[in-house]
């Protein structure tokens, strides 16, 4: 049994799955078996899979029907036999010394995360990418992750396999399943630990990755991910507590609804609840607030002006 299994869903990725495996077979940490799980992919990424387990024993591919990222997923933790369990999507790369920092700096805990910072891959350019601070207060890591976003990532964090138990991906969504993933993650650990240094790549350039097609319905799939995870934070009785940053985050994330005309009614209608955070959101320019603030006094004529006048 290997001490670590790393998971990677491959769908339309023959354009980066060489540059993803092979900076996973170059770690200095190599303990590990990879899972590559071809999702019904219709290009040639399964043909390379199978070329890539005859040349190293510890690759196993799983074929399947195409599911999603989430049943992709889900199917390699399904596979998986490791201790810990990690994700890289096809498309991004990691350094050659991820997987053996992230190893030195845990704990040795069962219940313990460790997670590391990422630098965005745009052609050429690698710029770090800060991500949320993580301290001894577990409410306030929690209230960090929130804070930094709804699409979150789950390929960033070494995760023992004790603290996925029965955990699975949301097949039912079909975005922001990472984030949704990454919160339960950090309720159900003990001790989460924060490298400060970027050692996963987050490649920008895939225009088939959803992340990169924000439409307005997109958006909107994401916030059907955002009310699950409301719900599942009063559930087990915590939003009390995060309802502040979450709101915030819901503020922020409904932004793009303010700069077009048409989406209005999207802005009110959404978590409209989140409305009345305006003046105390931190994550929102003085313009955005004067924006919302005219769009919840119903003064749309006066948002549709700002609107044109200063743009984004």
């Amino acid at each position: 049994m290997s001490r670590l299994s790393v998971i990677v869903p491959v769908y339309k990725a023959e354009k980066y799955l060489h540059r993803c495996v092979d900076s996973i077979l170059a770690q200095t940490f190599t303990d590990f078996e990879l899972i590559l799980v071809d999702d019904g992919s219709p290009d040639e990424s399964g043909r390379i899979c199978d070329e890539y387990a005859l040349r190293d024993n510890r690759i196993k591919v799983l074929h399947k029907e195409n599911g999603g990222v989430s049943s992709a997923r889900n199917a390699g933790i399904d596979a998986s036999s490791g201790e810990f369990i990690a994700f890289v999507d096809s498309d991004d790369y990691i350094a050659p010394e991820m997987y053996a920092r992230l190893f030195e700096a845990h704990n040795g805990h069962n219940d313990t995360l460790v997670v590391c910072e990422c630098y965005l891959v745009r052609g050429e350019t690698c710029t770090p990418d800060p991500i949320y601070e993580i301290g001894a207060d577990k409410i306030g890591n929690i209230s960090n992750l929130i804070m930094s976003g709804l699409g979150g990532s789950c390929c960033n964090i070494l995760i023992p396999r004790d603290i996925i138990g029965t955990l699975r991906f949301p097949e039912y969504l079909s975005c922001g399943e990472d984030f949704w993933f990454v919160l339960r993650l950090f309720i159900n650990a003990g001790t989460i630990v924060k490298i400060k240094e970027p050692l996963y790549y987050y490649y920008q350039g895939n225009s088939d990755s959803i992340t990169h097609t924000l439409s307005t319905e997109v958006h909107k799939r994401y916030l059907v991910a955002a009310a699950d995870n409301r719900s599942f934070l009063e559930k087990i009785g915590l939003f009390q507590l995060l309802e502040k940053p979450f709101y915030w985050s819901m503020l922020r994330f409904k932004s793009v609804f303010c700069m077009d005309q048409d989406n209005f009614k999207l802005y009110k209608k959404e978590f409209p609840e989140a409305n009345g955070y305006v003046l105390s959101c931190p994550l929102l320019t003085w313009k955005m607030k004067l924006l919302m603030l005219a769009l919840n006094l119903n003064m749309d004529a006066a948002a549709s002006f700002m609107v044109r006048k200063y743009g984004r």
